[in-house]
């Protein structure tokens, strides 16, 4: 089974992780899969699409922005897509408190995106907020 499922036996062991920290939300798959979708599917760090990762040996995963171990959350506003792996940047971060998202991911979190059915709705939503809070980046430039 656990060689048949290693994406399986991954989201387990993280879960397992995050809830020895006191963590009770757990992002989902479906959620990170939209996080690596607005982030371009590559690393927002070194910019290494997922393809390039894979023929290097790397992987995309879910970095805690604010580390399990700093009382951070294991919830999908907490997340940024690194790459992990020998050399990757999810390693050489390590537990720093660092955030390399864009800012309007920061004011927008993902979390509520997800309530819409599908990843086209979802990413849809996200195109509408950036346009409402470029409109209103202009209003306060004019003021």
């Amino acid at each position: 089974y656990h060689a048949d499922n290693p994406d399986k036996l991954r989201e387990r062991n993280r879960k397992r992780r995050a809830r020895k920290y006191g963590c009770t939300e757990h992002f989902t798959t479906p959620q990170f899969n939209l996080i690596k979708l607005i982030h371009g599917n590559q690393c927002i760090l070194c910019h290494r699409s997922e393809a390039e990762l894979n023929a290097l040996g790397l992987r995309l995963v879910g970095d805690h922005i604010k580390a399990l171990d700093n009382d951070g959350t294991d919830d999908c506003d907490n997340l940024q897509p690194l790459c992990h792996g020998k050399g990757g940047c999810n390693n050489k971060k390590h537990v720093q408190y660092t955030d390399y998202r864009p800012w309007l991911t920061r004011i927008y979190p993902i979390r509520y995106m997800a309530e819409t059915q599908t990843v086209e709705q979802q990413v849809s939503a996200q195109q509408v907020v950036t346009e409402q809070v470029s409109a209103l980046l202009q209003e306060v430039i004019a003021a």
